[in-house]
C-alpha cells in the first residue's frame, strides 16, 4: 500500500485576512443570506476580489441562530492538477478534516486504496459524516474553473443535491460551471454574487484608495478612476501602486482613458517603477504557482541564466538577517504588490493570478530552465506532483520519465490512474511504450481496473526491453502472477512462488496483493489447506501496516470462506466478523471489496444455521455495498449467486431459478474464472430442479455425467448437484456411485462441509435403494459431523425425505438429538408433499397418479389396480404412461426409487 498522499497544506488553507480591508457590508449581506441555501456561486472575471471577499468573511462570519454551533470553514484551493478525482477528493477530504476531525477520514482512506470506490461512494460517506456535524460549515472551493473533468462535476453536483443542513458550499470560479444551476435557481437552492456585485462602488472606491492603498486623491480623480475602470479590483489596485509616489496622479488616470490593455498598462507601470533586484526576482519566481522563501532560493540560486540572480548585497535594505527570498516576499508582502499569502504563518504565497499571467507573459523561452529548478526542488522535498508537472512544463522528458517510474506503484495503489494517463499523454511519442518502467505504469494501470486482457500485452513488452537479472523483471512478474491467479491459471503458482521469494522486503503491498491472490488460486484448484496457510499469512501482513486495512479486511473473509468449507462454522463466523468490524471502523462499512466479501461470507454462514431471513438481509448489504465499490462482478454476479442459493434453501424454488438465471446471463458480461462459470451453470441447473423443470436440469447434467469428474474445489459443486439430478432421475445405483467418490475425496481433502452434503445425499440414496440400515449410517455420521459446529441447511435443502429419516432416529434414540430437532424445526418451512421443492416435477402428479404410484407400490399388477379403482386396464396404462413421464423414468422399479427421492412414498 501506498503511504499517504502527502497534500499541501497550503490548498487547505483560506488566505488570511488583510490588514485594511474596505468593508463592504452589502456583500457581507448577500454571504449571509446565502447560507440558507445549499450553494453559494461566486462567479466573475479575475481581478474582481472573489477569494479575497470570501476569506475576510468567513475569517469572521456572523453567528447562525439556526445552527448548533459556531461555523466550521474548509478551504480547497484549486489548480488544473486536481482534475484527477482521486487527488480533487482527497483535498477535498483533507479540508473537511481540517474543518472538524469527523469529517473526511474515511473517504481519504477509501481513496489511498488501490482501487477506490466510484466518487459517489466516497461523496456518500462525506454526506453521511456532514449528516451528524455538531455544527455548521461551509466548503468553499477557490478556482473552480480550473476543473473541467466531468466526472467531478457530475459527483459535486450529487453532493450539493444531498448537501445536509446546516452544511453550505461556496464555488469561486471565473466561469459557470457545468452543474444544474438553472434547476437549481428554479428551486431556490442558489445564491449568486455576480462581477456587476463585486464591482467597486465609488465610494468603495474612494475608501480603497485611501484607508488600503494611503492615497489621497481629489475626489474627482477617484470618481474618474472607478468610472475608467468600472470598478474593478484588481485594475484600481494597479491604478493605486501606479500612483504612489507621483505627482501627477490626475494625469496618470487621465491617461487610462482609451488604454486598450488597461491591466498591461498598469502592470508595466508598476513593474517598471521597482528596483532591478525585485524585478529580477519577479520574474524568476513567476513560474510558480504558489512559492516559499526555500524554493525561490532554489530558483535564484542556481546559475546565472535566466534572468540574472539578484547581487548578494542587494537585500540588505530588505531584510537584514533574512534570507534573500524571505526578505523580498514579505518587502512584496508589506508593499502590498500582488503576492497573497496562503497560510497563518505567512511561509507561502502566490502571486495575484493577473499579475502571475503578465509577468509568465515577459519570460518566453527563459521559463524551462525554471521549471526544472523547481522540479529538482519539489523532487528533494517529496511533493511529486509538483516535481513531474514542472518538468514536464520544462520539457524535461527524462526526469519526468523517471519520476513517473520511481513513484508508480505509489500512485497507482492511491487509484491516480487518470493523473498518470495524462502525464504518460505528455511524454514525447513512442516514450511511454520504449521505457520498461513506463509500459510496467500501464500494465499496473490496467490490472487495477480490471482490464485483464490489456495486461499480458504490455508485460511482454516490458519484458522484452529489460535484460536478465533488471530490478523490472520481479514487478513484471509479480504483475504477471496477481492476473493469472485471478484467472484461474495454473501458471499462477510457480510464477508467483519465484516472485514472492525475490521480491525486496519494503515491497509489503506487493507481496500482500499477490499473496491474497494466491489464496484465491489456492481455493480454485481445491487445496484447502495452501489456501488457508496464504490467507493467513497475508493477514499477518497487513497487520503490521495500518494502511494495509483493506487487505487485512479481504484476507480475513476469504480465510472464513476455507474454515466454513472446512467444516468450522464457529471459526469462518469469528473470522468474518472481525472482518465487518474492521470493515466499518466509524460504524459506517465501507465501499470496498473486502468489505463486501465479509457480508457475502456472512450470508452465507447465515444459511448453513438456516436463519434465511438474516442471510438475505446480509446478502442485501453485500449488493449494496457492491454497487457503492462499483465492482460489477460483485453486484451482479457473485452476491446474487449466493443470493439465490439462500432462496433455495428457503423453498423458494421459482425465484432461485430468476435469480440464477440473471446471474447466469450476466457472466457473459465480465471475465469469470472457468471454475466458476462452471459453479455458476451448476446452481443454475440446481434452481431448475428445484423448481420441478426436470428437462432443463437433464440437458444440463448430461454432458457432464459422460465427462471425467473435475477436482473437488469449493467452485465444483456440479459433483454433488449431478447425484441430485440421477436420484431425480431414478437412478439411485449410479448416483451413489457419484456420492461415494465425492466423500472420498472431500475426506481426503479436509472438506467437512462437502462430506457432510455427500453424506446426506448418500443416506437418501440408500433409502431410494430400498438399503435402510445404509441410509441410517449415512445420516448418523453427517449428523455427527454438523452437530459440532451446527450446520443445518445441509440437511434441510434436501426436504421431506430427511426429515423421515431423521424422526426414525429420535424414535432409535440414536444420534445428536438436538441437532436433529434443529433441523425437523427448520423443515416445516420447506412443503412435505406436493409442494414445488419435494416434487420437483414439470408438472404434478395428479390425486389418480398419486394413487396409482402407491399401488405399485404395493406391487399390484395393472390389471388388479384396474379391478381396485374400477377402471379399464387402458385407463390404468394411460396413467402409468403419464406417470413415467413426469417422472422421467422408465420402469417401475425407477418410478419408486425416484418417487422415494421426492418424500412422494
Amino acid at each position: 500500500m501506498a503511504d499517504p498522499l502527502p497534500l499541501l497544506s497550503t490548498k487547505l488553507t483560506p488566505p488570511p485576512a488583510r490588514a485594511r480591508l474596505v468593508a463592504r457590508p452589502r456583500l457581507a449581506a448577500r454571504l449571509a443570506e446565502g447560507l440558507s441555501r445549499p450553494l453559494t456561486l461566486i462567479a466573475a472575471p479575475a481581478g474582481f476580489g472573489k477569494t479575497t471577499l470570501l476569506a475576510s468573511w468567513l475569517a469572521e462570519p456572523p453567528v447562525q441562530p439556526a445552527a448548533p454551533g459556531p461555523l466550521r470553514v474548509a478551504w480547497l484551493s484549486l489548480d488544473a492538477d486536481d482534475n484527477d478525482p482521486a487527488r480533487f477528493f482527497s483535498y477535498l477530504a483533507a479540508a473537511l478534516g481540517r474543518a472538524h476531525p469527523a469529517l473526511g477520514a474515511t473517504a481519504l482512506a477509501l481513496l489511498q486504496m488501490p482501487q477506490p470506490p466510484p466518487l459517489e461512494s466516497i461523496l456518500t460517506t462525506l454526506i453521511n459524516d456532514m449528516g451528524v456535524l455538531d455544527a455548521a460549515l461551509a466548503l468553499a472551493l477557490d478556482d473552480y474553473h480550473a476543473i473541467s473533468n466531468h466526472a467531478i462535476h457530475a459527483a459535486l453536483a450529487f453532493l450539493i443535491e444531498r448537501l445536509p443542513a446546516p452544511a453550505h458550499l461556496f464555488l469561486l470560479t471565473r466561469a459557470d460551471p457545468p452543474l444544474p444551476l438553472a434547476r437549481m435557481r428554479a428551486r431556490d437552492q442558489l445564491a449568486e454574487l455576480r462581477a456587476n456585485d463585486l464591482r467597486f462602488t465609488p465610494d468603495e472606491a474612494a475608501r480603497f484608495m485611501s484607508d488600503s492603498l494611503g492615497l489621497e486623491l481629489a475626489p474627482a480623480d477617484v470618481a474618474a478612476l472607478e468610472a475608467r475602470t468600472e470598478g474593478w479590483a484588481a485594475a484600481l489596485q494597479l491604478a493605486g501602486l501606479a500612483l504612489r509616489g507621483r505627482a501627477d496622479a490626475h494625469a496618470l488616470v487621465d491617461g487610462l482613458a482609451g488604454q486598450r490593455f488597461l491591466v498591461d498598462y498598469l502592470v508595466d507601470e508598476v513593474l517598471g517603477r521597482q528596483p532591478p533586484e525585485i524585478q529580477r526576482f519577479l520574474l524568476c519566481t513567476a513560474v510558480l504557482e504558489r512559492m516559499c522563501a526555500p524554493l525561490c532560493d532554489a530558483l535564484l540560486a542556481e546559475g546565472a541564466e535566466p534572468p540574472d540572480p539578484p547581487r548578494a548585497g542587494a537585500w540588505a535594505a530588505l531584510g537584514g538577517a533574512l534570507s534573500p527570498s524571505q526578505a523580498v516576499i514579505e518587502a512584496l508582502d508589506r508593499a502590498n504588490l500582488f503576492v497573497v499569502p496562503l497560510d497563518d504563518q505567512r511561509q507561502w504565497y502566490r502571486y495575484h493570478h493577473l499579475f502571475a499571467v503578465f509577468l509568465r507573459g515577459r519570460l518566453g523561452p527563459r521559463a524551462q530552465p525554471l521549471h526544472a529548478r523547481a522540479a529538482a526542488w519539489y523532487e528533494r522535498s517529496g511533493l511529486i506532483d509538483e516535481a513531474i508537472h514542472h518538468a514536464l512544463a520544462a520539457g524535461d522528458a527524462e526526469r519526468a520519465a523517471g519520476l513517473i517510474e520511481t513513484h508508480a506503484v505509489a500512485l497507482v495503489m492511491r487509484g491516480r490512474n487518470l493523473t498518470l494517463n495524462a502525464w504518460l499523454g505528455r511524454l514525447p511519442p513512442g516514450m511511454p511504450n520504449a521505457r520498461p518502467g513506463l509500459l510496467l505504469t500501464q500494465a499496473a494501470i490496467a490490472t487495477n481496473i480490471g482490464d485483464y486482457l490489456a495486461v499480458e500485452p504490455l508485460l511482454d513488452s516490458a519484458a522484452a526491453l529489460i535484460a536478465p537479472g533488471d530490478p523490472y523483471q520481479s514487478m513484471i512478474d509479480a504483475l504477471r502472477a496477481i492476473v493469472l491467479s485471478l484467472t484461474a491459471d495454473p501458471r499462477a503458482f510457480p510464477l508467483a512462488q519465484q516472485v514472492l521469494a525475490t521480491l525486496p522486503a519494503d515491497a509489503v503491498a506487493t507481496r500482500v496483493s499477490l499473496t491474497l491472490s494466491l489464496g484465491i488460486a489456492a481455493t480454485y484448484t481445491g487445496n484447502l489447506a495452501e489456501a488457508e496457510r496464504l490467507h493467513q499469512q497475508a493477514i499477518d501482513a497487513s497487520q503490521r501496516d495500518e494502511a494495509l486495512r483493506s487487505s487485512e479486511t479481504a484476507g480475513l473473509a476469504g480465510l472464513a470462506v476455507v474454515r466454513r468449507f472446512q467444516g468450522r462454522l464457529r471459526h469462518s463466523e469469528q473470522l468474518s466478523a472481525q472482518a465487518r468490524a474492521l470493515s466499518a471502523p466509524n460504524g459506517q462499512p465501507l465501499p470496498t471489496a473486502g468489505t463486501i466479501l465479509a457480508w457475502m461470507e456472512h450470508g452465507m454462514e447465515l444459511r448453513e444455521r438456516h436463519q434465511l431471513a438474516e442471510a438475505e438481509r446480509a446478502l442485501t448489504q453485500a449488493i449494496a455495498v457492491s454497487r457503492q465499490w462499483g465492482d460489477t462482478d460483485f453486484t451482479e454476479v457473485y452476491a446474487p449467486l449466493c443470493l439465490g442459493l439462500v432462496l433455495l434453501s428457503a423453498g423458494r424454488a421459482a425465484a432461485a431459478r430468476e435469480c440464477m438465471q440473471a446471474v447466469a446471463s450476466a457472466v457473459a458480461r465480465h471475465r469469470v474464472a472457468p471454475v466458476r462459470q462452471e459453479e455458476i451453470a451448476a446452481y443454475a441447473a440446481l434452481s431448475e430442479l428445484r423448481a420441478g423443470r426436470m428437462a432443463a436440469a437433464i440437458r444440463w447434467a448430461a454432458p457432464r455425467l459422460a465427462a471425467p469428474d473435475p477436482p473437488l474445489t469449493m467452485y465444483t459443486p456440479a459433483l454433488l448437484v449431478l447425484a441430485r439430478v440421477l436420484l431425480a432421475q431414478g437412478r439411485a445405483d449410479e448416483a451413489q456411485r457419484r456420492i461415494v467418490r465425492v466423500l472420498a475425496q472431500a475426506e481426503s481433502a479436509g472438506y467437512g462441509l462437502v462430506a457432510i452434503e455427500a453424506l446426506v445425499l448418500r443416506a437418501l440414496a440408500a433409502r431410494a435403494q430400498g438399503q435402510p440400515a445404509e441410509a441410517r449410517a449415512a445420516l448418523l455420521r453427517a449428523l455427527e459431523l454438523a452437530a459440532p459446529e451446527g450446520y443445518i441447511r445441509p440437511f434441510a435443502d434436501e426436504g421431506a425425505p430427511v426429515g423421515e429419516l431423521l424422526r426414525q432416529l429420535l424414535a432409535e434414540g440414536a444420534g445428536p438429538a438436538g441437532l436433529a430437532e434443529q433441523i425437523l424445526a427448520a423443515l416445516p418451512a420447506l412443503p412435505d408433499s406436493g409442494g414445488e421443492y419435494s416434487q420437483p416435477l414439470a408438472e404434478p402428479l395428479s390425486q389418480r397418479e398419486l394413487e396409482i404410484l402407491r399401488l405399485i407400490d404395493a406391487g399390484r399388477s395393472n390389471r388388479e389396480i384396474a379391478g381396485q379403482l374400477v377402471i379399464e386396464v387402458s385407463t390404468v396404462k394411460r396413467h402409468v404412461n403419464n406417470l413415467f413421464a413426469k417422472l422421467a423414468v422408465g420402469s417401475r422399479t425407477q418410478a419408486l426409487a425416484r418417487a422415494r427421492t421426492l418424500g412422494l412414498l
